[in-house]
């Protein structure tokens, strides 16, 4: 199963995943060329 969710970063540039990263050893984010994540 994917699922896919906007990861936002807060005022310091740093991404809180919280519940998201339970059980998950690594994240994949991918950048298209109009630097949206």
């Amino acid at each position: 199963m994917t699922q896919a969710c906007i990861l936002k970063p807060d005022t310091k540039g740093r991404i809180k995943l919280g519940k998201l990263a339970k059980g998950v050893s690594s994240f994949h984010v991918v950048v298209d060329s109009k630097k949206r994540n």
